[in-house]
């Protein structure tokens, strides 16, 4: 039961690597912040706000993949009023990755 659960878990995630190009640059951005951290020798502190910020990002981003694809399933046509509803959805870790490198910044 447990081990099925982290294999849709890592399914999902794969998923979403796979399907969506914002989650595959989040992934690239991840990779580029891992180097940087290794290349500048980032302290402990550094390092939990590091992957603090880039669990955040990413899990938003999942969650965003999760809400839009459930949507879609529910309602596949176009609704007028609903224009909006997916751009708010995934502002949500742009946000948050503007204010992860930005509060990298204040040190």
């Amino acid at each position: 039961m447990l081990l099925s659960s982290f294999r849709d878990a890592w399914n999902g995630l794969v998923f979403a690597v796979r399907s969506e190009r914002n989650m595959r640059i989040h992934v690239l951005a991840l990779v580029v912040v891992i180097v940087t951290g290794v290349w500048l020798c980032f302290t402990r502190v550094e390092w939990m706000l590091c992957v603090l910020c880039m669990g955040l990002v990413l899990g938003l981003e999942l969650l965003n993949t999760a809400l839009e694809k459930t949507l879609d399933l529910l309602h596949p046509e176009r609704d007028p009023r609903a224009m909006h509803h997916p751009g708010c959805g995934c502002q949500r870790p742009r946000t948050q990755l503007c204010a992860t490198v930005c509060g990298s910044q204040v040190t």
